[in-house]
């Protein structure tokens, strides 16, 4: 059963809160053990059925006004954001590690593996599901964005600035191939509105 159709059978009296609870606690274990919150479409619900696990929160008047805000956030009625940290598991690199390192050393990436990296950018865009994905979208525009052998500079947009800070171009694409390597986790903002959820890797 989906988290939103727990809330909705407690909202309308069809279980109580000590049945709420145990069917809350029992999904979420499911989805923790599973890895599911990895997932987009769970990892919206983490902060509302993470907090369900409180048990001082079980108590009628408490639980009822929790439940009508999470019910208003995730409907789109009140706005909400909520900021976390999370491990992935270790993606295989090789090609993306010798794209870099080649890039390190010659600064220039070559047309074909500019065109590579864009195809493999058209095949995540058109089927992001989990948070790997958003890491692995955001490392590849920043990776298409850097000079070709026949152009000398930086293809990124700049707003209120004259050049990119090359430094922190490369420490975001290091950070993220060691985020998508396992070597650390990746801090993600979720934030709520207009019943949406948008994800930003920070």
């Amino acid at each position: 059963m989906e988290f939103k159709d727990l809330l909705q059978e407690y909202t309308l009296n069809m279980i109580n809160a000590d049945m709420l609870y145990k069917r809350i606690k029992q999904y979420f274990d499911e989805l923790f053990n599973e890895f599911k919150f990895r997932e987009l479409a769970y990892l919206k619900i983490y902060p509302f059925i993470s907090e369900l696990q409180d048990e001082d929160l079980y108590r009628e008047s408490i639980l009822k006004e929790k439940v009508k805000k999470i019910n208003n956030i995730l409907n789109g009625w009140e706005s909400f954001s909520y900021d976390l940290w999370m491990k992935l598991e270790k993606r295989e690199m090789n090609q993306i590690n010798k794209i870099w390192s080649e890039y390190k050393e010659k600064r220039f990436i070559p047309f074909d593996e500019v065109e590579l990296l864009q195809r493999e950018l058209s095949k995540v865009m058109l089927n992001t599901k989990t948070v790997e994905d958003l890491c692995w979208e955001k490392l590849l525009t920043l990776l298409i964005g850097l000079p070709t052998v026949d152009d000398d500079f930086y293809t990124y947009n700049y707003l209120y600035m004259q050049e990119v800070d090359k430094t922190s171009i490369y420490e975001d694409v290091e950070k993220l191939m060691e985020i998508l390597e396992g070597k650390r986790p990746v801090h993600i903002l979720l934030k709520y509105a207009s019943s949406d959820c948008m994800y930003t890797i920070l």
